[in-house]
């Protein structure tokens, strides 16, 4: 990991990691508050590719853009830098345990089942139309390119929570914080 003075991360991989990690503690510790909830997280790699995110099978995103912007960014492909070629599958293309997919922010958390995100994806490669064309929720491309994270380094689809119906999550989760 390239680290600045004092320990800082210098590239933005790292620093998003970083955050991810603080909000995965932060819901470790206000889930069971809330819902009861209690999630056991992976941090190492030997775990997460052996396992998977958590013993439980739920997979977390920290999504910083979702106040802003009340889209939930759903991931399908990643690479570690901008300057790599290949994408690798991920988010909700990732085999492992997963069976819930929870994204959210430090006020909001919606819980999804995975096999119902795929099934969503599944439409859009599929080219049901007629699916794509009848909601106004989910967000597959802009301008005809896939949706790219600010980054480049990660490439998926949007919610919007504004329009997205009550039935696509299992639960959403308010914090009073």
């Amino acid at each position: 990991m390239e680290m600045k003075q004092n320990n800082i991360p210098s590239n933005n991989y790292e620093i998003n990691k970083n955050k991810s990690e603080e909000y995965q503690d932060w819901l470790s510790k206000e889930l069971p508050k809330h819902n009861g909830l209690i999630i056991q997280f992976m941090t190492s790699k030997k775990y997460q590719y052996s396992l998977g995110e958590s013993v439980q099978g739920i997979e977390v995103k920290y999504d910083m853009k979702l106040a802003k912007t009340n889209n939930l960014f759903i991931e399908t492909y990643e690479k570690r830098r901008h300057e790599n070629h290949t994408f690798i599958e991920s988010g909700i293309l990732r085999k492992d345990n997963t069976i819930i997919y929870g994204i959210g922010d430090y006020k909001i958390l919606y819980l999804f089942s995975k096999k119902l995100l795929l099934h969503i994806y599944s439409k859009y490669q599929n080219m049901n139309n007629s699916f794509l064309s009848n909601n106004n929720w989910v967000i597959f491309e802009k301008e005809g390119k896939p949706i790219m994270s600010a980054s480049k380094t990660s490439i998926g689809f949007l919610l919007n929570t504004e329009n997205m119906p009550d039935w696509i999550y299992i639960d959403k989760v308010i914090f009073s914080c």
